[in-house]
């Protein structure tokens, strides 16, 4: 592949023009497009992608085609809208190799009937690789539910590291219970 010696992949739609929103299409197809393309792709950097957009939720070979980064080290989200917890649940646990999960204001929608408190499906799990978390507030309901899915999981990740918001402290007490006694690094930002 052509790409071979590439680390580093940085996604960014396009701005909205007056033909419509790219940034659904973007969203889809980006991992049937580029995953053959980078073989030791060890980041992924996905920004402001919109898999609601245009009818942009991912079909389910999409999660099969995001394996195919399997020398992903590290997976950043940042300002990412989702269709569902299921599809965060599915892209995070793509990536068999993924050491570093970076958390940047990702969101969902709810249901209205949907309590952060409910039981997390356990369907998806975590990489044994992932062991630093960098978690960024943006949407307590969301949050809340991303933490107790990485504490609840079948055999979770043993995080070492672990940099976030002081925010974050309260929300989700037993994830940190669950993960407390293996963390050798922590950041917490205060605000």
């Amino acid at each position: 592949p052509w790409l071979s010696s590439t680390r580093r992949l940085d996604l960014f739609p396009p701005v909205q023009s007056d033909a419509g929103d790219g940034r659904g299409a973007l969203s889809r197809l980006f991992a049937f497009e580029l995953s053959g393309l980078f073989p030791n792709l060890q980041e992924l950097y996905l920004v402001n992608l919109d898999w609601t957009a245009g009818g942009a939720c991912p079909h389910q070979r999409t999660f099969a085609a995001l394996s195919g980064f399997s020398s992903l080290r590290t997976l950043i989200l940042s300002q990412c809208q989702l269709p569902s917890f299921k599809a965060v649940r599915r892209i995070v646990s793509s990536f068999r190799s993924l050491e570093v999960l970076s958390w940047h204001h990702v969101r969902w929608p709810l249901a209205p009937d949907q309590e952060e408190h409910h039981a997390i499906p356990q369907t998806s799990l975590l990489p044994r690789t992932l062991d630093t978390l960098l978690f960024w507030s943006g949407n307590n309901d969301c949050d809340g539910m991303m933490l107790r899915w990485l504490s609840n999981t079948p055999l979770p990740a043993s995080f070492r590291c672990i940099d976030t918001h002081s925010t974050i402290l309260s929300l989700v007490p037993e994830f940190w219970d669950r993960i407390g006694s293996s963390l050798t690094k922590v950041t917490i930002h205060l605000e």
